[in-house]
């Protein structure tokens, strides 16, 4: 039985290797072109793992170039905004970067959330929300996905999406102020006023800085006169 065993490895390793088979049929050995054909196989292996070192780089170069045209789009954008032509611009820079990503890998979900990033940035919301959904299929515990994906819904009029969506991010983290602040928006906007004071009295709770926000936030314009809701704002200010 063992020998049988060792008769099976040796006839497959000489079915595998083609120096082998030269020298079983000439009975020679054939130092030189094993050599050879070592320093070919060498070479080829090393190409290769340069070709997958190469697409690594440009893929994280892609993917942080599109962060930067992003970042110069968002980050300041509450207090100095770009201009409209500008901004269109930065975001199709964005998506210019990674639409040269050809091998995305694990960074699909990723890539996918920036692309609706993009396209948010640029206020085309349909193909935002297109993207974010895609990714969040990828990536079901993305907050960030959530609330960006819930904005957009937002601009597209569907109400009821975007708070089936920050419900969806609560349930992720019970203790992020914003996705219960940002809820709290949604739900004025569907004129629930109890759950919208629940919602942002938890946000305060939270996040006491949050308060400085409500009185320029236009998404709460219809309840202002309400007292519960007024209710709301002097116990999160005591």
């Amino acid at each position: 039985m063992i020998l049988a065993s060792l008769t099976v490895c040796h006839v497959s390793s000489v079915n595998y290797d083609p120096i082998f088979r030269f020298e079983l049929k000439t009975g020679q050995s054939n130092v030189s072109r094993r050599v050879k054909l070592g320093k070919e196989l060498l070479l080829t292996r090393a190409r290769k793992f340069s070709m997958v070192c190469l697409k690594r780089v440009r893929r994280k170069k892609s993917i942080r170039n599109a962060e930067g045209y992003l970042d110069l789009i968002m980050v300041f954008d509450d207090r100095w905004p770009l201009k409209t032509g500008l901004r269109y611009q930065m975001a199709d820079k964005a998506l210019e970067s990674l639409g040269a990503i050809t091998n995305p890998q694990g960074f699909k979900p990723y890539i996918l959330f920036l692309k609706g990033q993009a396209h948010r940035a640029a206020g085309r919301y349909l193909k935002a929300i297109n993207y974010l959904e895609q990714s969040l299929r990828l990536d079901e515990e993305n907050s960030h996905n959530l609330l960006a994906l819930a904005w957009c819904y937002k601009r597209v009029d569907n109400i009821d999406a975007a708070i089936e969506t920050m419900k969806t991010a609560i349930q992720q983290d019970s203790e992020s102020a914003i996705c219960h602040y940002n809820l709290a928006c949604y739900y004025s906007l569907a004129d629930r006023s109890e759950e919208c004071v629940q919602h942002l009295s938890i946000a305060l709770d939270i996040n006491p800085g949050y308060r400085s926000n409500v009185d320029s936030e236009a998404d709460f314009d219809q309840l202002r006169d309400d007292p519960v809701f007024q209710a709301a704002l002097n116990v999160a200010v005591q």
